[in-house]
Formats: C-alpha cells, sequence, structure tokens
C-alpha cells in the first residue's frame, strides 16, 4: 500500500512485490544502499528443517528463498510517482533458507552499512537450525553466522540491537525458546566487542501531533549524514527512525556506525508527520545527541558507560 494523496492504494502488483508463494513474517524496510529510498527485506516460512540444514552442506534448495527488492523507483523525479523494485537477493548474496521468525537489522562493526540477524525455527521440536547473520560491506552480503559465534541452535522469537552499556557499537539481545512448554530456553545477550570505527547517537524529541509536529519519539523520521573520509572523500550514510523489523525491537535512539569517518559535515532531519527539516553542521563523531523538533542546535546527552556482566 501506498499513500500518494490522502488515501492508501495497492500498489504491490506494479512494484514486482506481489509473491503469492511467499509465506513470511519477518519483513522490513530499510535504505540497505544508501541511495536516499527504502528497500524491502521479506523473509520465506516455508522450507522443512531438512532443506535449511541441507544448504550448510553447499546445497541450493529449490524453495525458501528469502527476498531483498532493491527501490529503483521511489520519490526520484521522473518515477511519476510509481513504485518500482527489483529483486536482488542472490546478486548480493543472500541465498540461505532460514525459515526466520524473530529478525531485525543494525550496524553491528560500525562500517556504515546495514547487517541482519534471523531467529530461525518452527514448533517441531527436531527443528533445530543455526540462527543466521549476514554482514554487509557494501557490495555483498557475507554470512558470518559462524564466524561471528551468532550460530545458536535454540529458536528465536524476538532480536533486537542496540548500545546496551553505552560504548557506541550495538548489542544484540535475542529472545529464545520454543511454542511448546518443554522447548523452553534462556535468552542471549551479544555484547559487541567493538573496534575503531567512528560513530555518532541520535535521539529525537519531536514537538508531538497535537501541536502539528512529529510524534514525540520521531518514529519514521529520515536522517541523512554527511561525513568526511580520508582523503577528503565524502560519504552519505541513511537512516530511518524507529524499531527496525518484525517479531523484535531496536533500540528507538538512531546509532549509527560512520566507518573510518574523521569528521560529520551535516545531519539532516526530515520528521515524520511534520515534514520539518533540520540541518546541522560540523558535528563531533562519538557522541550522544538529542535531536529536537524545531531547536538550532544539537543538544549534548552525557550517557554512562559500563561492562555488561555474565558468563562469556
Amino acid at each position: 500500500l501506498v499513500l500518494p494523496a490522502g488515501r492508501f492504494v495497492e500498489a504491490s502488483v506494479g512494484a514486482g512485490v506481489s509473491d503469492p508463494e511467499r509465506e513470511s513474517f519477518a519483513s522490513w524496510f530499510f535504505d540497505y544502499d544508501h541511495d536516499g529510498d527504502l528497500d524491502l527485506y521479506v523473509g520465506d516460512y516455508r522450507p522443512q528443517a531438512a532443506e535449511v540444514m541441507a544448504s550448510f552442506s553447499g546445497s541450493q534448495p529449490a524453495r525458501g528463498q528469502p527476498l531483498l527488492y532493491r527501490n529503483d523507483c521511489g520519490p526520484e523525479p521522473g518515477c511519476g510517482g510509481r513504485l518500482r523494485m527489483t529483486e536482488v537477493s542472490r546478486e548480493l548474496g543472500i541465498r540461505r533458507p532460514a525459515m526466520p521468525m524473530g529478525a531485525n537489522y543494525g550496524d553491528l562493526d560500525n562500517d556504515g552499512w546495514i547487517d541482519f540477524y534471523l531467529g530461525t525455527g518452527e514448533p517441531d521440536l527436531a527443528s533445530l537450525m543455526p540462527n543466521v547473520m549476514y554482514r554487509y560491506d557494501g557490495r555483498r552480503f557475507e554470512e558470518v553466522t559462524f564466524a561471528g559465534g551468532f550460530g545458536h541452535l535454540q529458536k528465536g522469537h524476538g532480536v533486537g540491537f542496540g548500545d546496551l552499556d553505552g560504548d557506541g557499537d550495538m548489542d544484540l539481545l535475542h529472545q529464545l525458546g520454543g511454542f511448546y512448554p518443554t522447548d523452553t530456553f534462556g535468552n542471549a545477550l551479544f555484547e559487541n566487542p567493538g573496534n575503531g570505527n567512528a560513530w555518532v547517537t541520535l535521539r529525537f524529541t519531536g514537538a508531538g501531533a497535537a501541536t502539528g509536529g512529529a510524534n514525540r519519539f520521531g518514529i519514521g523520521s529520515r536522517v541523512a549524514i554527511a561525513v568526511d573520509r580520508p582523503n577528503a572523500t565524502r560519504r552519505t550514510i541513511h537512516r530511518l527512525v524507529g524499531s527496525g523489523g518484525s517479531f523484535g525491537g531496536n533500540s528507538l535512539q538512531l546509532e549509527v556506525g560512520l566507518g573510518d569517518a574523521t569528521r560529520i559535515l551535516e545531519i539532516h532531519v526530515r520528521w515524520a508527520g511534520s515534514g520539518t527539516e533540520q540541518r546541522f553542521l560540523d558535528i563531533e563523531p562519538r557522541t550522544v545527541y538529542e535531536v529536537i523538533e524545531g531547536a538550532e542546535t544539537l543538544q549534548t546527552v552525557a550517557t554512562p558507560t559500563f561492562r555488561l556482566r555474565g558468563s562469556r
């Protein structure tokens, strides 16, 4: 459904995303390629556990392929208001069926590109398969399930990315356990060891719909962050404010990896609902800021850091 002029219009067929054979729990919109429009991920819940496990031995099952739709004609001039999307999952390396339920996305290595984690499983007690992590480097998605220690076998029903310990990188909380009472399990918390990449965290305070402003948390607002890199090369990172994917919820503060950026040239915010636009120039990275709708400057937020306790 799209909302071009005050009413919703069904547009899936024209956009190329109406797959009648697809059965899905996990789906979300995000701008994975940083071109300013929203792309679409759709998981597939049809395969059997045996097919999923066979894929780990190198075979390619006939069904269960997740889909990634690249938005080729969103708000760009010349599109005439029409939405057109192209399926690119195999082209970008997303091949393995996973039967995801809880799933979400975030930038684990702060390189500016979005990664995603799929919680797998079905009610059958024998349905045990590794949960799956994909890392994106701007060219292809690489599966890092085992390299990163994410291949938990228990069924995943909720995934949340967020900087829990305040050190500037995203940690990962995974709600685990199956449908039946005999299939319960404890949750998993993955602490991010971090790296040297730059970052910025933004907390949003909208003016409120009652006064004609955006919602209080800025959900749905669009953010573009232009950064300077070594050799004076420029890069723009696009983000959508919100809780991320389905069956789980990310932090509502926007935690953005900036890769090898040396400084932030500009932060451009377009608030959802009100349409208010704000631009902030020459911002220091590695800092938490509050973005207040209508304010002329960002407010620095002092946040404590701490070490997560627990077994490792």
